[in-house]
């Protein structure tokens, strides 16, 4: 089995920036700005569907397009982790956590 490798050409590195950058900057801006995560998503959703098809266009690269994907849908699936922890808190404490008025 071939183990995955960086890209090596600028277009590659490019794609790979861009796709952490879209993941970093909206937990970044979640936490200092105040910024909602759907006004980040409403960014970073276009971004990732450029990437995802400039990575099919151009490098077809499976683990390049999978970080344009994620990158793009990065505030989504923030959101989706935070619920799935909420449920496991609410699991794990019988109910007791967190309370009704929460939010």
């Amino acid at each position: 089995m071939r183990r995955p490798s960086l890209p090596r050409d600028p277009l590659g590195i490019a794609i790979l920036v861009i796709a952490l950058l879209c993941i970093i900057v909206p937990i970044i801006l979640t936490l200092s700005a105040g910024v909602t995560v759907f006004r980040c998503a409403v960014v970073t959703v276009p971004i990732g569907i450029i990437l995802s098809i400039l990575c099919l266009w151009q490098k077809r690269s499976r683990g390049l397009l999978v970080a344009s994907i994620v990158g793009g849908l990065a505030p989504i699936l923030e959101v989706l982790l935070f619920m799935l922890f909420l449920q496991l808190a609410y699991v794990v404490t019988l109910g007791h956590w967190p309370p009704p008025t929460f939010g």
